[in-house]
């Protein structure tokens, strides 16, 4: 007697999650856009003292807008000086 079978499974690499909480939907040039950033790891608890980049602009030509890093409940408070921007602004 013989058997035969397959499954096919996905692995990923994931060990945690950033968040944008608190975030405006628009801004109005010339004042502090000002939000959070949640981290988390795999399981959902917070991550504290991570060192979290701020960009702007489209992924293929971001710019370095910020530093933060998270406090011990994983959550890091920016705020951006919103004078050069113009049109949509992409954060991530």
């Amino acid at each position: 007697v013989s058997h035969i079978q397959w499954e096919r499974i996905k692995i990923t690499y994931l060990i945690g999650r950033l968040f944008f909480e608190h975030v405006p939907e628009t801004y109005t040039q010339g004042k502090d856009l000002v939000g959070k950033v949640k981290a988390v790891d795999y399981p959902g608890k917070p991550v504290p003292h991570l060192t979290v980049y701020l960009f702007t602009g489209k992924k293929g030509s971001p710019c370095f807008m910020d530093t933060v890093k998270t406090d011990h409940s994983g959550i890091a408070i920016f705020s951006l000086d919103t004078e050069k921007f113009r049109g949509e602004v992409y954060l991530f």
